[in-house]
C-alpha cells in the first residue's frame, strides 16, 4: 500500500508535471519505487533513496518520470532506465561515490546504461548538471568496486565524443585516473573502457594527446596489445595508441620506442578479428605517417607481407592495408623495393576494378602512387603489369585523383613509361579530367599528369587532338587554388616548344603574365615565367605578343631582392630570350640592369649568374643605351670577377661573352 508520504510526493509531482504543460515532461509516481524497493532497504538507503528521489522532480525544468511498467515486473535495468530519463546522473554520481548503501547497484546499472544512450540532449545535461566532477571522483584510488569503475570508465568514454566535452571532462582531471585504470590491477573491462575514453580525448585535440602521453599512458598501453589479452582489449588499446600518433611526430617516437610496434604487427595476422586487424592497421598508418623511422622499423618487423595478406578478397581492411604500404613507401626507396618485391603489385591492381568500395580503390591507386614515385625499377614493374588502363578508367573524384598522380609518378623521369601511357590512350581520359565539372584537386592531378607526360614525343599531338591546349589555358585562370595553375603553366612550358602557335592562339600568353604578379607563389611565378620563356624562344611573333601583355615591368619586379632566387633565376632567362627576339622588350629590359648586376655577386648560384651575364650580353646587343646603362652599373668588374680559374668553365664562358659584347674587348 501507498504510504501517506509518498502519495503526498506522488501527488505533487502530478500537479508539478500538469501545470507545466510541457511535452518533454513524464509523471512520476513513486508508488513504483516504494513498492518495488522500499521493503528490502535498510535505513540508509532508504534516506538515499528519499534524495534522489525528491532531487530528481527539480531536474530539466522540473519534468520527473511515471514508470509504466507494473511494479511487481520491475528490474533493475528497468529502474536504471528509468533513472537515465530522469536526466539524474549527478545524483547517480552522488550515490555511487558518497554511500555503501544498497542503491550503489542500482547507480552502477544505470551509469552503465549510460553508454547506450545517443540523446545529445542528454549528454548536455549531464555536462550541466555537474556530475563529471563525480564521475572522475569514481576512478580514484584505491576502489575495489569493479562494476562502479567500470561504469564510469564508460561513461566518460561515451561522453568524450565532442570538444566541448573533452574540455569539461579534461578539466575534472579525467586524464590520469583513466591512465592509472590501464595497469595490471584492474580488470579487462575497466581497462578497455579507460582505453577507449583515453583514444576520445586524444580525437582531434593535440593538447590532450600531448598530456595523456605525458601522464604515462603509452607504456600500459603498449602492455594492452599483449597475446593474454582479450581482442576488446587489444582493439582498444591499438585505437588508443592510433589516436596518440595522428600529427605528433614526438607521441610518434615514444611510441615507436615503447615497442609498441612489433606487437601492431602481430595483431595483423589473419588469426585476429577485422575489429583489431583494423585498429592495428590504423594505429601503424598514424605512426609511419611523415616519420621515417618508424617506417624502417615497421618493414623490419615483417608488415609488408601481412599487409599484402589483407589486400585480398575476403578482407574487409583492404583500404587501410593499401593505405599503411602507400605511406611505408612514401619516402623510402628501400621500402619502395621491398613492397614491390613482396608481391605487392598483384595484390593492388585488382583492388582498382569494379568490384571495390571507392576508398579501396582510392587507397589502391595512391599505394600505386608512392611506390612508383622516383623508383625507376617500381616504374616499370608497374606498367609492365597492365595498370595504365585501370588508372585511365571514370572513377568517382577522389579514385580518378590519385588514379591520375599515380600516371604522373608512373611517368616521371622514364620516358619508356612516358611513350607506353600516351600509347595506351591515356591521354583524353587526363583531358576529359580538366573541365570544369571536376574539383579543383581532380584538375590539379590530370594536369601534373599531363605535365609528366609532355616531354613524351606523340604527347603534344595527343593533348591537341583531345582539345587539351584549351583547358588548360583555362586552368591557368583559377583563382579557387595555386596548385591548378601552376600544374598547368608548366605542362605548358613543356608543350611550349612544339606547339608555340597554338598557345598563342588559345590565349595563353595574357593568361601566364597574369601568373606573374607579385601575389603568385614563387612555384607559381617560377612556371609563368619558364612557359612565356619556351614560348618566346626564336619566335618574334610571341616574344612581340608576352611584351604587349605588359610582361617585362611584371619580370623586371621579380628580379628584386625580396623575391626566391628560382623566381629570380627564371626572370632573368625570361628576360634574356625576350630580348633576343625582340627589340622593344629589350629597350624596356633596361630596368633590369641594376638588378641583373647585383645577380652576378658571390651571393648568387653559379647557374644564376651565368644566366644574369647571358641576360646582360643579350640586352647590349646592338644596343648603345643599354650598353652604357650596364656599364654605368657596374658590370664590367663584377664579370671581370667570373673569369677567374675559381669558376666554372661555363661560367667563365658566360661572361667572356657579355664582356666582349658590352666593350668590344677580348680577355
Amino acid at each position: 500500500m501507498q504510504t501517506r508520504k509518498a502519495a503526498r510526493v506522488a501527488a505533487e509531482a502530478d500537479a508539478q508535471a500538469a501545470a507545466t504543460h510541457s511535452t518533454h515532461q513524464v509523471i512520476f509516481s513513486e508508488d513504483i519505487f516504494v513498492q518495488a524497493l522500499w521493503p528490502s532497504l535498510d535505513r540508509e538507503s532508504k534516506r538515499d533513496l528519499r534524495v534522489v528521489c525528491t532531487t530528481m522532480r527539480s531536474l530539466v525544468d522540473g519534468a520527473v518520470v511515471r514508470l509504466s511498467s507494473p511494479a511487481s515486473g520491475l528490474s533493475p535495468a528497468d529502474l536504471a532506465s528509468a533513472l537515465l530519463r530522469w536526466r539524474s546522473v549527478r545524483d547517480l554520481t552522488l550515490v555511487e561515490v558518497n554511500s555503501a548503501s544498497m542503491l550503489k547497484p542500482l547507480a552502477t546499472a544505470a551509469l552503465t546504461g549510460l553508454t547506450s544512450l545517443t540523446l545529445r540532449e542528454n549528454q548536455v545535461s549531464i555536462v550541466t548538471s555537474g556530475a563529471l566532477p563525480d564521475l572522475v571522483r569514481m576512478l580514484g584510488p584505491g576502489s575495489s568496486d569493479a562494476d562502479g569503475l567500470e561504469a564510469a570508465a564508460g561513461a566518460l568514454w561515451f561522453l568524450s565524443n565532442s570538444a566541448e566535452k573533452q574540455a569539461a571532462i579534461t578539466a575534472a582531471g579525467a586524464i590520469p585516473a583513466l591512465v592509472e585504470l590501464l595497469g595490471p590491477d584492474y580488470w579487462e573491462d575497466v581497462q578497455e573502457k579507460a582505453a577507449g575514453a583515453l583514444c576520445n580525448l586524444a580525437y582531434n585535440h593535440a593538447e590532450n594527446r600531448t598530456n595523456i602521453v605525458a601522464a604515462g599512458a603509452v607504456q600500459p598501453l603498449v602492455q594492452l596489445l599483449g597475446s593474454d589479452m582479450s581482442s576488446e582489449v587489444q582493439e582498444a588499446a591499438a585505437s588508443a595508441l592510433r589516436a596518440l600518433a595522428v600529427d605528433h611526430p614526438e607521441n610518434q617516437s615514444e611510441i615507436a620506442a615503447a615497442g609498441d610496434i612489433p606487437l601492431l604487427v602481430q595483431l595483423l595476422e589473419l588469426t585476429f578479428p577485422e575489429d583489431v586487424q583494423r585498429a592495428a592497421a590504423c594505429a601503424l598508418l598514424n605512426l609511419c605517417f611523415d616519420h621515417a623511422q618508424n617506417k624502417v622499423v615497421i618493414a623490419a618487423a615483417g608488415a609488408v607481407p601481412l599487409l599484402i595478406q589483407l589486400l585480398g578478397p575476403d578482407s574487409d581492411v583492404q583500404a587501410l592495408a593499401a593505405a599503411v604500404l602507400g605511406n611505408l613507401a612514401a619516402d623510402n626507396h628501400e621500402n619502395q623495393t621491398t613492397i614491390v618485391l613482396s608481391g605487392a603489385l598483384p595484390a593492388l591492381l585488382p583492388l582498382l576494378g569494379p568490384q571495390s568500395p571507392e576508398d579501396v580503390k582510392e587507397a589502391a591507386a595512391d599505394a600505386l602512387r608512392t611506390l612508383a614515385a622516383n623508383h625507376a625499377q617500381n616504374q616499370t614493374e608497374i606498367v609492365a603489369s597492365g595498370a595504365i588502363p585501370l588508372l585511365s578508367e571514370d572513377y568517382e573524384a577522389d579514385v580518378q585523383a590519385a588514379a591520375a598522380l599515380a600516371l604522373c609518378d608512373a611517368a616521371n623521369d622514364h620516358a619508356d613509361n612516358q611513350d607506353a601511357i600516351v600509347a595506351a590512350g591515356a591521354i583524353p581520359a587526363l583531358v576529359q579530367l580538366l573541365q570544369p565539372a571536376h574539383s579543383a584537386d581532380v584538375q590539379d592531378a590530370a594536369a601534373n599528369a599531363l605535365w609528366c607526360l609532355a616531354l613524351s614525343a606523340d604527347a603534344p599531338d595527343a593533348i591537341v587532338a583531345a582539345g587539351g591546349v584549351p583547358s588548360l589555358v583555362q586552368l591557368l585562370g583559377l583563382d579557387t587554388t595555386e596548385n591548378v595553375p601552376l600544374a598547368a603553366a608548366r605542362t605548358l612550358g613543356d608543350l611550349a616548344d612544339d606547339l608555340a602557335d597554338d598557345l598563342a592562339e588559345t590565349g595563353a600568353i595574357p593568361a601566364l603574365v597574369r601568373l606573374l604578379q607579385l601575389e603568385a607563389s614563387a612555384d607559381v611565378q617560377v612556371a609563368a615565367a619558364n612557359a612565356l620563356r619556351s614560348l618566346a624562344v626564336d619566335h618574334a611573333r610571341n616574344s612581340a605578343a608576352i611584351f604587349a601583355a605588359g610582361a617585362v615591368p611584371l619580370l623586371v619586379q621579380l628580379l628584386g631582392p625580396d623575391v626566391s632566387s628560382y623566381a629570380q633565376e627564371a626572370a632573368a632567362a625570361a628576360i634574356s630570350d625576350l630580348a633576343a627576339n625582340h627589340a622593344r622588350s629589350c629597350a624596356a629590359a633596361a630596368a633590369a640592369v641594376p638588378a641583373l648586376v647585383l645577380l652576378l655577386g658571390p651571393q648568387s648560384s653559379t647557374d644564376m649568374r651565368g644566366t644574369a651575364a647571358t641576360a646582360l650580353r643579350r640586352l647590349s646587343l646592338n644596343h648603345a643605351r643599354n650598353k652604357a646603362a650596364i656599364i654605368a652599373a657596374g658590370a664590367v668588374p663584377a664579370l671581370e670577377q667570373l673569369l677567374g680559374a675559381e669558376s666554372p668553365a661555363d661560367l667563365q664562358e658566360a661572361a667572356h661573352a657579355a664582356l666582349l659584347s658590352i666593350t668590344h674587348r677580348r680577355y
